[in-house]
Formats: structure tokens, sequence, C-alpha cells
């Protein structure tokens, strides 16, 4: 099955209703379960050689990042909808903003991240994005 975004926050929405869990889904706490879950994901990589060097992702490990990966977009939705946010919206309009950030003509040919980083600089102060 795959879903719209914002069919995927609606499904949040009654997931979390049908458990009552509103009352705990403060901003602050959705936050912090976001920052737990990046955590977790984080912690599969520490101590260890970076896993596509072999060229080939383990099916374990591939499977422990899906699912942290998810709890991440999940609490990310939870998120939005207790700020009213329509992920769709905010998400385009912040690939647009990317856009202007990066431009692709120009961040294509750079040689390594800090080019890219002086040619987002310079495309930020023009554009006025942050």
């Amino acid at each position: 099955m795959k879903l719209s975004i914002v069919e995927f926050q609606r499904l949040v929405d009654s997931y979390v209703t049908e458990r009552g869990w509103k009352k705990y889904h403060k901003p602050k706490d959705i936050a912090i379960s976001i920052a737990i879950e990046s955590s977790e994901l984080l912690e599969l990589f520490q101590w260890k050689p970076d896993p596509l060097e072999s060229g080939k992702l383990d099916k374990e490990l591939k499977a422990r990042l899906s699912e942290e990966l998810a709890d991440i977009v999940i609490y990310s939705a939870c998120m939005a909808n207790a700020l009213d946010i329509d992920l769709s919206e905010v998400l385009l309009d912040k690939i647009k903003k990317n856009r202007r950030k990066y431009p692709a003509e120009k961040v294509a040919k750079a040689k390594d991240w800090d080019e890219v980083r002086c040619i987002r600089s310079k495309t930020s102060e023009k554009n006025g994005d942050d």
C-alpha cells in the first residue's frame, strides 16, 4: 500500500487518537522523542566502519535502520499534527528553498563539500534564505 503524505498524517493521527495518546503529544515531548529515535539511528553506526564501504548493506542492519527511520518519520508526523502543520505543503516549500540555496548547475560541479558550502553561503545571502 502506498500513502500520500496527507494520508500518512491522517493515519498517524488516527493511531494516536485510538490509543488516547493526544494528551501526551505535546511538541516538547515529541521533539524529545524524535531526538531519542535519531540517537538510536546513530547508535547503529557508532564505532563501526561505514556499512556501505563494502558496496552492500547487511540485511539485518538495513532492517534495524528501517525501523529507526520509521520511528523518526512517525514522530515527525505526530509533531506536524500537534502543531497543525501540513507536511506536504512545508516539504514542498522546503525543497523549493533548498533548490535556490543549492542550485544544481553549480553544486553538481563542486569538487568537495567546502565548495558546496561556499555556494550555499553566496546563494543564501543573495536569496535571503537561512
